[in-house]
């Protein structure tokens, strides 16, 4: 995913269930980033104002989802 450094993003968390299609567990689980900042409250990523790599980490429910981003100049 390709995103523009110092911009913030609202984000979703899905887990999927075998009985139908994928729920949002957003206010239940935990986000991390390894560079930009998480607010766990508005549910949104700010990306960090450099270009570069950066990593999302969700966990809850003893299980672990990540996901890599590119961070593109402004």
């Amino acid at each position: 995913t390709r995103i523009t450094a110092g911009a913030t993003y609202a984000y979703k968390v899905e887990a999927g269930v075998p009985s139908g299609g994928p729920i949002d567990v957003t206010a239940s689980v935990d986000v991390t980033a390894t560079k930009g900042t998480v607010d766990m409250n508005a549910h949104t990523y700010t990306a960090p104002s450099e270009a570069g790599e950066d990593s999302l980490k969700a966990g809850g429910y003893g299980l672990t989802a990540a996901k890599a981003v590119t961070v593109a100049s402004s």
